[in-house]
């Protein structure tokens, strides 16, 4: 018997589609399983599906995902509220074709390691001064409000809204970007978005993360001090169940 759980948006429609959901599929003899499922579906926007894969994080190696869209834009997601029948017609009685996104590891120098699907950010309210090094070597003297690396499937996120690049699916690369960068006779830094290897490493160092925070998809945590930063693609993937073929095009044309 095949295990699922269902995360949701906090909305009356979200809320409505996912009971019925949970209905069906128990009646088409799938076990509900809120602690180690085999497939979530998820009910709502990017947002929501991002949390999804955090509450999940502890067993991406057990677990897909797949979506119904209810909110504004849907990168994850496969199907419309229109397309709900056909959603769960098809996980009862298809068998996927699974598609793997890796996700940023970030390790800071204190011990601490966080994970993000979409981006990483390093970003404060007051101008910082960070040295960026990619590879173990000095690639720029940051000055300005932040950093932030993305992954391909957070190309489209934050980092658009700071004219990163749109990066198509299949590409396993990361993003680096600045943020609010200072550039004048004093200061200078590389204002382009920067596409890396997947085998790149970046690491922000700074004598003073006060006032700062590191950003993780929809979560956020205080820094403080002197403090080192890195940053790699982890072997940590999350794994979108399609049951149909899944057009980005189309998502991508949404946007504009």
């Amino acid at each position: 018997m095949k295990k699922f759980a269902i995360v949701s948006k906090n909305d009356a429609v979200s809320i409505k589609v996912a009971m019925t959901i949970q209905k069906q599929l128990l009646e088409g003899n799938m076990q509900y399983d809120d602690a180690c499922p085999e497939i979530v579906c998820v009910i709502g926007g990017d947002g929501t599906f991002l949390s999804a894969i955090h509450k999940y994080i502890y067993r991406l190696d057990k677990t897909a995902f797949t979506g119904i869209h209810t909110g504004t834009l849907g990168f994850f997601a496969d199907y419309t509220l229109k397309e709900m029948n056909e959603c769960i017609n098809n996980i009862l009685t298809k068998t996927p074709e699974i598609e793997e996104r890796y996700l940023l590891k970030i390790a800071l120098s204190n011990g601490k390691i966080f994970y993000a699907v979409n981006e990483m950010r390093v970003e404060s309210y007051k101008t910082k001064k960070i040295t960026v090094l990619l590879n173990d070597e000095k690639l720029e003297t940051f000055h300005g409000l932040g950093m932030c690396i993305s992954t391909q499937i957070g190309s489209t996120g934050y980092n658009r809204s700071i004219m990163g690049a749109i990066v198509q699916p299949g590409l396993k690369v990361m993003q680096l970007k600045e943020i609010g960068g200072i550039h004048h006779s004093h200061f200078s830094s590389i204002p382009n978005p920067i596409v890396l290897l997947d085998s790149a490493k970046i690491d922000f160092i700074s004598d003073d993360f006060s006032n700062t925070k590191l950003c993780f998809d929809r979560y956020d945590v205080d820094l403080d001090g002197k403090l080192q930063i890195t940053c790699t693609l982890s072997d940590k993937c999350v794994q979108i169940a399609h049951y149909k073929p899944h057009k980005w095009i189309n998502n991508l044309k949404q946007l504009f």
